[in-house]
């Protein structure tokens, strides 16, 4: 679980659907706003970013990522890596 970096987003992996959840929790209460597939098997970890989130996919041996809307909350898939069976992400932010 991870949450946008202005916490009106909380993101959810799960591992037996295979996808990422997003919720609005802007208001107290969580509603689910969509489910997104990973695209690979067994999300093991992902990061949320202002405008992106990365997830590290372990059983497909996959890095998936997805622009992330920051008014919407809502990853649209973009792209994926070949890896060794990831199992965490960790952005670098440049400053």
């Amino acid at each position: 679980m991870a949450l946008s970096p202005d916490n009106v987003f909380c993101y959810v992996g799960n591992r037996g659907g295979d996808v990422i959840t997003t919720f609005d929790i802007s208001t107290g209460t969580p509603r689910v706003l969509s489910d997104v597939s990973v695209h690979g098997q067994w999300p093991r970890h992902f990061a949320v970013t202002a405008d992106r989130i990365w997830v590290a996919n372990q059983n497909s041996s996959n890095l998936t990522a997805f622009d992330r809307d920051p008014l919407t909350g809502l990853p649209t898939y973009t792209s994926q890596l070949a890896l060794g069976s990831p199992s965490f992400v960790l952005p670098a932010h440049s400053r």
